[in-house]
């Protein structure tokens, strides 16, 4: 792998990324592919082309599981907690791969920022999930909302990957607001239009300031960025989750 600017780069644009992720669902069934930081000459030898994608890469903590149409992406974070992120595919046709563990329901669909909750009314988006990226280390916190009042104007979160919660912030419809969130996830920063959409505006320094991509720093201090997070208004309950669209690693 070639040094660039003291970074060690391995870019899976979104095709073979696309690709990687067909011949999991379609070859590898419930088979695990792991990536892992070795010291090894030469590359691992894999048995189908998710892994030929991703072998060579010093990657560490970094873990694939798949099974008929769904994945999951597993990572070790810098704060040593296990991140899970959920893929799902449009089968039987495969055309495309969304995060969160179905194709519809609140419940079933990851936010990122530069995303909106785009609901008949604000309590529709009670039970999404978004992902933090906090502060220098960009420590990832899969964060759920657990309540929204639409009376009192109070809304709550449970970090899911850390355990805690952060209950009863006040909000105003037609604003926004920064938000403290508990276990050292950091201040976001949430929309509330007045026809009851809510905004993921700012979560995290991990996040690019154009939105377009997040990254995560693993156990082992290595950079896992996922592209295309800006995927605009995403609507609770049809099929329109943010894609699934490339990866890339750096140390």
């Amino acid at each position: 792998m070639e040094k660039s600017n003291g970074k060690y780069f391995l870019v899976i644009v979104a095709i073979v990324a696309v690709v990687a992720i067909v011949s999991l669902f379609m070859v590898g069934g419930n088979k695990v592919v792991k990536v892992s930081d070795s010291s090894a000459a030469e590359p691992e030898a894999t048995s189908d082309l998710a892994g030929q994608a991703i072998s060579g890469a010093k990657m560490a903590d970094l873990q694939f599981d798949t099974s008929g149409n769904a994945a999951i992406i597993k990572i070790i974070t810098i704060d040593n907690k296990q991140l899970k992120l959920d893929l799902k595919t449009s089968a039987p046709n495969y055309t495309y791969y969304i995060w969160g563990d179905a194709l519809e329901g609140v419940d079933t669909k990851m936010y990122l920022q530069g995303d909106i909750c785009d609901g008949e009314m604000l309590t529709d988006c009670k039970g999404a999930t978004f992902l933090v990226s906090a502060g220098q280390k960009k420590a990832a916190h899969l964060i759920k909302i657990s309540k929204i009042d639409a009376t009192d104007k109070k809304i709550s979160f449970d970090d899911l990957t850390y355990g805690c919660a952060t209950n009863d912030k006040s909000f105003k419809l037609g604003y926004a607001d920064y938000y403290a969130l508990s276990c050292g996830a950091g201040t976001i920063y949430l929309g509330f239009t007045d026809d009851g959409n809510l905004q993921f505006k700012q979560l995290g320094e991990g996040y690019s300031k154009d939105s377009s991509y997040v990254e995560i720093q693993t156990r082992s201090k290595l950079f896992v960025r996922f592209e295309n997070t800006k995927q605009g208004e995403v609507q609770p309950y049809w099929a329109g989750n943010s894609l699934f669209e490339g990866v890339t690693f750096h140390k």
